[in-house]
């Protein structure tokens, strides 16, 4: 648990997803665990963040997969590339999304990955729906080391509830400069705006290279 999670209540600050599971087997925008994705008629975006061991200090486990990917929905699946935010080397793979299960084989295992418990070469990882919420319109990473979540869009000093590097977030509403966003925590989600430039560029970064080999 984040170290700060345990205060949310104390601030009013936390609020109920909507929680419907999928009636059919079309893909959706939801949550299936540690995978976020935003699910379009054409396109996937997500985001992936898995840890094993006891958080440290900061939050952040001694084992991560993180990744993020961006692919084409072709029925129920899609040819993806991932990458790790800063790494320029994407790694190909499938995803496949159907009756409330999602699956996603690569053709390498991003860093960090195995000793996650996260391997995607040698299996596929699969992920069982969590939640959705009609007002998700977009996911993406924190990219700052600390941002602030503000109540309103504004660049006021108010200190208190925030996000750290790699936290992956639910889009909300966008802004000019100003991006709405939600950090699931658990059954709850923690909200406020901001800065664009205080999150992960979407698209996988410019300049970069597929990994060479095969999905199995």
């Amino acid at each position: 648990m984040r170290p700060y999670t345990a205060l949310l209540a104390l601030f009013g600050f936390i609020f109920p997803h909507v929680s419907v599971y999928p009636s059919d087997s079309a893909p959706m925008t939801s949550s299936y665990g540690p995978l976020l994705l935003t699910v379009t008629s054409k396109t996937v975006v997500g985001t992936f963040f898995d840890g094993r061991g006891e958080p440290g200090v900061s939050g952040v486990p001694p084992f991560t997969c993180i990744f993020m990917l961006s692919g084409r929905i072709e029925g129920s699946s899609a040819q993806i590339v991932t990458w790790t935010p800063g790494d320029k080397a994407l790694i190909p793979g499938e995803l496949v999304l159907g009756n409330g299960e999602v699956s996603i084989t690569l053709r390498d295992n991003q860093a960090g990955c195995e000793m996650a418990g996260d391997d995607m070469v040698s299996a596929p990882w699969t992920g069982s729906f969590v939640t959705t919420n009609p007002s998700w319109i977009g996911v993406d990473m924190v990219a700052a080391d600390r941002a602030i979540l503000r109540p309103i869009p504004t660049n006021s000093t108010r200190q208190g509830r925030y996000l750290i590097r790699f936290d992956p977030v639910v889009i909300l509403e966008r802004q000019m400069e100003w991006v709405k966003v939600g950090y699931l925590a658990g059954e709850r989600t923690m909200k406020g705006w901001l800065r664009r430039s205080e999150l992960m560029p979407v698209d996988h970064p410019p300049g970069s290279r597929i990994s060479s080999g095969s999905v199995h």
